[in-house]
């Protein structure tokens, strides 16, 4: 996300791999997602209980504040 313009930017090649993962000793979750390709990660970032989820299309999902 580039935080001067508020969108999102493109990052490596072809698909991504995203995966939620849940902290279990502090409740937390984070999205995670790498490059098919070369495993270049793409996404780190927490979410938190204020996220919202929208489905964009069937491969597109979008996450925000």
């Amino acid at each position: 996300l580039n935080t001067v313009l508020s969108e999102w930017m493109i990052t490596g090649e072809g698909w991504a791999q995203v995966h939620v993962y849940r902290d279990l000793q502090d409740g937390t979750y984070r999205l995670v997602g790498w490059t098919v390709l070369d495993f270049q990660v793409v996404l780190n970032c927490n979410i938190t209980a204020n996220c919202k989820y929208k489905k964009k299309s069937e491969d597109f999902h979008k996450f925000s504040k």
